[in-house]
């Protein structure tokens, strides 16, 4: 059995991590989707659609995500690569029922803000 020596780190979040060590190896993507269906649809699945962000905002594969304003769309910031997002979102409801398009920008994070883990308060 090894014995791994503890480290500052052992108590942060996962997603606090990612800028505590100052270097991130993996990429990480914005996500833009833009509405393409009447608002009705769009608010008919926004309850799914937002427990499906849910699931991966717990899992620390979405960081953060809103709608846009004005409301043509939204936007989720992933802490995961291109083909890892696109597989998750296979399972969102806007995709699955054809109401969104995704455009993706990945790109390879080098620094962040302190201020920014603690933007989101529960």
């Amino acid at each position: 059995m090894e014995c791994r020596k503890r480290t500052i780190f052992d108590n942060i979040s996962p997603f606090n991590k990612i800028f505590h060590a100052g270097i991130r190896e993996e990429p990480m993507v914005i996500i833009f989707g833009k509405y393409i269906k009447p608002l009705e649809v769009i608010d008919a699945l926004l309850a799914d659609h937002r427990r499906f962000l849910d699931t991966f905002l717990k899992e620390s594969k979405f960081i953060c995500y809103g709608p846009q304003n004005p409301r043509v769309g939204g936007v989720i910031l992933a802490n995961a690569g291109l083909d890892e997002v696109r597989e998750i979102l296979k399972r969102d409801p806007f995709y699955i029922n054809e109401a969104v398009e995704y455009q993706f920008v990945e790109f390879s994070p080098i620094k962040c803000d302190g201020n920014f883990l603690n933007l989101s308060k529960s």
